[in-house]
């Protein structure tokens, strides 16, 4: 799917100082921007799309003006700053879909549904130190294993599959690319249904299709993004 790069102005500082060559008054402007990726489709609203920030505003002197460009970090810097460090986890879990009665396996890095209980389940909570209202940041782990959901893009598709991570980079909060595609908001309606939205793809969520297929689709609140969190005898959870 195609995206655009929005560069989206901050706050700029300005310094003046006097050029020992000419004598000439010189303004020296520092502008900020972040980078935010939109979906081609939000993107193309009359031709157009409306920034968040106001554009800033130039005034014309009578003096040199020398601007220089500094990138700040881009979204995805905003992300990982809302995931800190790993604070509990949760094992022996099964991982139910709500509409089809099946459970969370996988096989060959794809997951998918199994008529029964294969597959035990593993959660991971990270601290969210902003964000809260999206829900619980987790990763979902094959209880015993390396294995681990990631949501990524591959080839402009974005995609669910296992991959192999080392958990203890989950204690280390900071800007990692990587380790935001493990984490996933889970949120929880009253009824006690889960539903999984990717940190680093937002408004992409877990959902059953095509069958026992396990994929990433956006919208949430349908009955093929719920799930049902089942302990066993053996759960327990870990306090770090």
């Amino acid at each position: 799917m195609a995206a655009e790069i929005v560069h989206k102005p901050s706050s700029g500082k300005t310094e003046e100082h006097e050029s020992e060559d000419t004598g000439v008054m010189k303004r020296k402007m520092i502008v900020r921007f972040s980078l935010t990726m939109l979906i081609e489709e939000d993107f193309e609203m009359n031709g157009h799309h409306e920034l968040s920030h106001p554009q800033p505003e130039l005034e014309d002197e009578d003096i040199c003006n020398e601007i220089v460009v500094m990138p700040e970090q881009a979204d995805l810097a905003f992300i990982s700053a809302q995931i800190g460090r790993l604070i509990k986890e949760h094992d022996n879990l099964f991982l139910k879909s709500h509409q089809k009665c099946k459970y969370i396996t996988s096989e060959r890095h794809q997951i998918y549904l199994a008529d029964t209980m294969s597959a035990k389940i593993t959660i991971f909570q990270c601290m969210a130190t902003k964000d809260t209202e999206s829900g619980v940041p987790v990763v979902l782990n094959f209880t015993g294993t390396n294995n681990f959901f990631c949501c990524n893009n591959e080839e402009e598709e974005t995609i669910l599959k296992v991959t192999r991570y080392d958990k203890t980079k989950l204690h280390i909060p900071g800007d990692d690319q990587e380790k935001l595609a493990h984490v996933f908001y889970m949120s929880q309606t009253p009824d006690g249904l889960r539903h999984f939205e990717s940190a680093l793809h937002r408004g992409w969520f877990i959902h059953t299709v095509d069958g026992n297929a396990v994929k990433m689709q956006r919208g949430k609140l349908t009955s093929s993004n719920c799930f049902v969190l089942i302990e066993t005898d053996a759960t327990k959870t870990i306090q770090y």
